[in-house]
């Protein structure tokens, strides 16, 4: 009796201690990204942004059959277009241009196919309403072209004579460049040559490339501001937000 009263006891005690224990605690949620208040007002911006550019492609792009077409294609606009032809104009040494060493320069500066298109963009930047935007100066790759065709005098190192050649034609092509967007007094050049096998011929100028260059006004300004423009979009400055 008294070995079975003891058990009893004790059991009694187990039960009790057991009740007593706390009850183990449930694993934590996972703890959701906590968003600041300036990520909130970025999701915020993006969500309206988003919306009225969708707006704006149903009410302006969706409704024109041509403006659609262009961006599906991916094309773009006719003046873009118009850009990327004159930046093929200012690269392609296949021309009658003066990047092309095959071509002598001789003759009227007007003839050149590189002079053209350099007037061409003069007259497209001078253009109202409809003109040169900065996104289609930006994404048409006449910058770039731009570049290469003021700077680039690159020729074989050990050659002298294709070395200096190669200057001639950079100076011959700032003189042109000057000329056309600042009114100065286009390079003087020596009468044409006769047409040599190999050399393509230079296309007819038309009466309004035979005229004078200075008596238009200089569009170097309206080249620098659309330039800047451009640049405004390409770089951004990197802002760094702290909630502290």
């Amino acid at each position: 009796r008294r070995r079975s009263s003891a058990a009893s006891t004790a059991s009694s005690g187990a039960r009790a201690e057991a009740a007593a224990a706390p009850a183990p605690m449930p694993p934590p949620a996972p703890r959701l990204p906590h968003l600041s208040s300036a990520a909130l007002a970025a999701q915020e911006v993006a969500a309206s942004v988003a919306s009225r550019a969708a707006r704006f492609h149903e009410m302006f792009v969706s409704s024109n059959p041509t403006l659609a077409a262009a961006v599906t294609s991916g094309e773009g606009s006719a003046t873009l277009r118009k850009l990327r032809s004159l930046a093929t104009s200012l690269s392609d040494e296949s021309l009658y241009s003066t990047v092309n060493p095959k071509v002598p320069l001789a003759g009227s500066w007007t003839t050149f196919a590189d002079v053209r298109a350099l007037r061409q963009l003069a007259s497209l930047l001078d253009e109202v309403g409809d003109g040169v935007s900065t996104f289609e100066l930006a994404k048409s790759g006449l910058v770039e072209a731009l570049l290469t065709y003021l700077t680039d005098a690159d020729a074989a190192p050990a050659d002298v004579a294709n070395r200096a050649a190669a200057l001639e034609r950079r100076r011959v092509r700032l003189r042109v460049f000057c000329a056309v967007f600042l009114g100065l007094p286009p390079p003087a050049l020596p009468p044409a040559a006769p047409p040599r096998k190999g050399v393509p011929s230079p296309p007819p100028a038309s009466p309004e490339e035979s005229g004078a260059v200075a008596q238009a006004p200089p569009a170097l300004g309206l080249l620098v501001g659309k330039l800047q423009d451009a640049l405004n979009i390409v770089e951004r400055l990197a802002l760094v937000l702290s909630d502290s």
